[in-house]
This record gives structure tokens, sequence and C-alpha cells, in this order.
């Protein structure tokens, strides 16, 4: 997932030596891993509600039909949206929009 995020960095510009120092700069960050949570959906529940949770409790999205629309966030801060896809056997995320 961190390749995919730092491959959509915008390209280098500016004179040659900057050009030089940012590649560099770069190169070194895309090593590096961070947790990326996705969050679907963010509710109020009754305090009753959620002491009472067991398994096997259901608790409703309120999200309509269609499209599931998810927040990437890497520590408290939102980078992207986007929508939940399914991927061959499992899920993904089609991102929207960055911040």
């Amino acid at each position: 997932m961190t390749d995919t995020l730092a491959d959509t960095q915008a390209p280098v510009s500016g004179p040659p030596e900057d050009a030089a120092v940012e590649a560099t700069a770069t190169g070194a960050t895309s090593a590096f891993t961070v947790q990326l949570q996705v969050e679907l959906d963010r509710m109020e529940v009754p305090l009753g509600r959620l002491q009472a949770l067991s398994e096997g409790a259901v608790l409703p999205l309120e999200v309509a039909e269609g499209p599931i629309p998810v927040r990437l966030i890497v520590g408290a801060r939102q980078i992207a949206t986007g929508t939940l896809v399914s991927v061959g056997p499992g899920y993904g995320v089609l991102v929207s929009g960055t911040e």
C-alpha cells in the first residue's frame, strides 16, 4: 500500500539542484511504512447500546445502497477519500480524492 501512495506524488519540478535534493528526500522516505486506517463510517450510538454489545451484534451503517464511502487516515489526519470496491476474492479502496 505504501508503494501506491508514493507513486502518486507530483513530479519534481524546479531548478536541477533542487530536483536532486527533492528526489533524494523522496527516495529516503519511500522506504518508511505507516499505519493506514480505512474508516467506513462514523455514528453516534447510545452508551447503553454499546454496553449491551456482544458477539453477533450488528450495528447498521447509515449508508444508503450503492458505493460505500471510506476515509483513509494516517495518524489523526485524513489523507484521502474513496469507495470500497471488490478486488478478486477481497476488497480494496478506489481513491477518489486526496487531501
